[in-house]
């Protein structure tokens, strides 16, 4: 999209002696050049065009292809061919144009042609520093309006990607976002690690599928990158094929959004009016991502019942009987509550038991893993000596500790330290724990007598 940059305009220009021209680039003056040592040169300003005059009766050339504002600041750059002596007049004037206040700065949006490193990703702290690079959020600028969402409901370090779009639209063909995702195979710039959290702005189940896999694969032991995805879909999507989706998915790392509309208001900039506009799955996603990340909400703590706040209302509705199914076949059920919309329930898009449908339990695992990887590298070079077993022994154990006090693991059985008996370079641990997990139902019997 055009960028809009805040910068006060500078004009240069340089008067030199036509038998040095070619000492500046310049191959030949204008037929029409009369200038004589003496003359003046007076630049007129208007909106739509630069034009000189030079000696009395010639005629002023015009600048078609260029446009000017009013209040430029002139500067000498070069005394060139001067000598002790000469003298140089800068008169100014007032004309006609509404030109800004001395010292005044003022906006120029422009249309520049992006290059390779404006598609690579960034990392931000803050949500303006990304709408410097990407636009101020509103429907068309989708990447913007997706990180407005998730900084609205707490995240607080985040990467973005922009993708190119497609000529004449507004998105992004599914095959660059596919590719865009590659980029998150390695690590984050600026740290030893990859990204948590993963939220493509597309409703394309094609590159749903493609996340999925991808977060599959970097979960294992090799990639050492374990994340959970946000995806949402289409305004069109029936109740029906978010249902079908989501069971082609069946992924604990994958949460969707079942809901596929909710309405959003953008403040008029020149009215002042807040209107509601449309927005799709994706952006929903987004949202729920942010308050994933979250401060607030560590690994073990369900998002079931907390409020996704940057919308007015959700514009498709489902009785309960619908969004039972809908969450039996692994969607995430949202509801309106007063201005903000409420997480019925938190789940992946694979019910298949607690483990792999509370995306606490996945995010969990990747915690406790990503910590045990960290504590046990101090080890990794050292001789294996008896003492190495204890001291390994000793750590894991801290840690596990650690993790129950922090009520991010519920309880664990005695941990094994072993020397792997067919590599002599390896030691094998095995740590098996129960995860925390939130409270979701209660059942209450009532048993009504006619006495006591």
């Amino acid at each position: 999209p055009p960028r809009s940059t805040l910068f006060p305009y500078t004009t240069l220009f340089r008067s030199v002696n036509p038998a040095d021209i070619t000492a500046y680039g310049i191959t030949s003056i204008p037929g029409s050049y009369a200038f004589a040592v003496g003359n003046q040169i007076v630049f007129h300003i208007n909106p739509s065009a630069v034009r000189y005059t030079g000696n009395p009766g010639v005629a002023p050339a015009q600048a078609n292809n260029a446009k000017a504002i009013g209040g430029l600041n002139t500067k000498v750059v070069s005394t060139f061919g001067s000598t002790t002596g000469d003298t140089v007049i800068v008169s100014t004037v007032r004309g006609s144009d509404n030109e800004p206040s001395i010292g005044t700065y003022y906006y120029v949006t422009y249309t520049t042609n992006k290059v390779a490193s404006d598609y690579a990703l960034k990392i931000y702290n803050k949500a303006s520093d990304a709408y410097a690079n990407y636009g101020q959020p509103n429907t068309v600028n989708r990447l913007s309006l997706g990180i407005q969402l998730m900084a609205l409901n707490g995240v607080q370090t985040f990467g973005a990607i922009q993708v190119p779009v497609q000529p004449n639209t507004n998105y992004a063909a599914s095959s660059d976002y596919i590719a865009a995702l590659q980029q998150l195979t390695k690590n984050l710039p600026g740290f030893n690690s990859k990204a948590n959290v993963v939220v493509p702005l597309s409703n394309d189940p094609s590159v749903h599928q493609a996340l999925s896999r991808q977060l599959t694969s970097q979960a294992t032991a090799r990639y050492k990158g374990e994340a959970i995805g946000f995806v949402g879909y289409s305004q069109f999507t029936d109740a029906n094929t978010a249902r079908a989706n989501a069971r082609a998915l069946r992924s604990q790392r994958v949460i969707a959004i079942g809901n596929a509309a909710a309405g959003i208001l953008i403040t008029n900039q020149t009215t002042g009016v807040a209107i509601e506009y449309l927005v799709d799955g994706p952006f929903m996603a987004a949202a729920l991502a942010g308050l994933n990340c979250n401060p607030a909400n560590d690994v073990a703590t369900t998002l079931t019942l907390q409020n996704l706040v940057g919308f007015s209302r959700l514009l498709i509705t489902y009785d309960d009987t619908q969004m039972d199914l809908m969450a039996a076949d692994g969607l995430c059920m949202l509801l309106n509550n007063s201005g903000a919309l409420q997480i019925r329930h938190y789940k992946t898009t694979n019910p298949s038991n607690d483990l792999t449908s509370e995306p606490t339990s996945t995010t969990i695992a990747d915690y406790v893993a990503q910590q045990f990887r960290l504590d046990l590298q101090q080890f990794v070079g050292r001789k294996i000596v008896d003492s190495l077993i204890t001291d390994i022994s000793n750590v894991c154990n801290a840690r596990l500790t650690s993790l129950v006090s922090n009520e991010i693991v519920t309880a664990y059985e005695p941990l094994t330290v072993v020397e792997n008996p067919q590599d002599p370079t390896e030691v094998d641990v095995t740590v098996t724990y129960k995860p925390m997990f939130s409270l979701l139902w209660l059942s209450v019997t009532f048993n009504v007598v006619t006495s006591l």
